[in-house]
């Protein structure tokens, strides 16, 4: 989750065009909680729940949970 990430704080990161991520922890693992960008924002439905482009982050379901992808 964090390649390309910055960290900016407890659990919270920053992509290079300035979207923030925040990761919640859940016992061992940490698991994706909240998205705050001040700029276009793409939701769109797919099969297993819904799709997020913010900037340059992708958020897709993925097993129970979130994966986040630094794209271009």
């Amino acid at each position: 989750m964090t390649r390309g990430f910055k960290p900016a704080g407890e659990g919270v990161w920053r992509s290079p065009a300035g979207v923030v991520v925040r990761m919640r922890r859940k016992g061992n693992d940490w698991r994706f909680d909240e998205l705050v960008f001040e700029g276009r924002v793409v939701a769109t439905r797919v099969d297993d729940g819904i799709r997020l482009r913010a900037g340059d982050v992708d958020v897709r379901p993925s097993d129970g949970g979130f994966e986040i992808r630094l794209g271009q």
